[in-house]
Order: structure tokens, then C-alpha cells, then sequence
């Protein structure tokens, strides 16, 4: 599908299949970190379950720190400035 197919998808396409589209690269990169966590926390708790505690205890830490450098970095798109057409 090249990118003038996908704008009409989006623009002027049925809703259910533009969801679809645009939602199929999410799920497969939430698969994979759920992936990726899961083995990750089981290489972890063969050392100890503390330290695997601790895994546990920083990712919501670590993930919120990534959303504050996020939210700051992309505020500025947040921004409308209305344009008056006349």
C-alpha cells in the first residue's frame, strides 16, 4: 500500500479498516516488549526474587520518566495558534 492509498484510507475509507491499519504496528511492538519483559523477568528472578523486585519497582518509574522527557519535548506541538482566514 503505498502513501496516497493510505491518506484516502485515513481521509476517506471506512473507519474500522483505517483503525486496523494504523493499530497493527502497535499491537506488534506492545507484543514485543511484553516479550521482552517477560523473558527479561525471568533471566531476573533466577538471580533473586529481590532483584526482581526491583525490576519491577523502577520500570513504572523508568516508563514515567520517559513520558515527562516526551510530554516536554512535544508540549510545543500542543500549542494551537488559531489562523484567521479571510
Amino acid at each position: 500500500m503505498n502513501k496516497n492509498d493510505k491518506t484516502e484510507l485515513i481521509l476517506n475509507g471506512e473507519i474500522f479498516k483505517a483503525l486496523l491499519t494504523l493499530s497493527i504496528p502497535i499491537i506488534i511492538n506492545n507484543l514485543i516488549q511484553t516479550l521482552y519483559n517477560l523473558v527479561d523477568g525471568i533471566w531476573v528472578s533466577k538471580i533473586s526474587s529481590v532483584h526482581f523486585a526491583a525490576t519491577s519497582f523502577v520500570w513504572p518509574i523508568n516508563f514515567f520518566v520517559y513520558f515527562l522527557r516526551y510530554w516536554n519535548f512535544n508540549s510545543w506541538n500542543l500549542i494551537v495558534i488559531p489562523i484567521s482566514r479571510s
